[in-house]
């Protein structure tokens, strides 16, 4: 059964996601994350409050015991951080750069 889930430091999210939300603080200890999805995520989307790489660091740790083998990663990050996430954590850079307009 495919599933996604939330995990999110706001808790004012939980409310929309329900049950898929997963209260998250980048800092907790991994022994914080649901036993049940280790190793069950086909895919993780990271957009951390911080691009430092001590954050970045550790949204990895957690990334890679969520991870299924064969899961994929995408990381939201400033192009200048390219290099690191390459030489450190084996991510590339994606030719997508997003634009907003301006009735947002």
């Amino acid at each position: 059964r495919e599933r996604t889930f939330l995990f999110e430091f706001d808790r004012r999210w939980e409310q929309q996601a329900g049950d898929s939300f997963r209260y998250f603080d980048y800092r907790a200890p991994i022994s914080h994350v649901d036993d049940q999805l280790l190793g069950s995520c086909d895919l993780a989307v990271a957009d951390p409050p911080q691009i430092l790489q001590s954050v970045v660091d550790k949204y990895m740790q957690v990334i890679r015991v969520l991870l299924a083998p064969g899961g994929k990663v995408l990381f939201t990050s400033e192009m200048h951080n390219e290099t690191y996430f390459i030489e450190e954590h084996g991510l590339f850079a994606a030719n997508f750069v997003p634009k907003a307009s301006a009735a947002l």
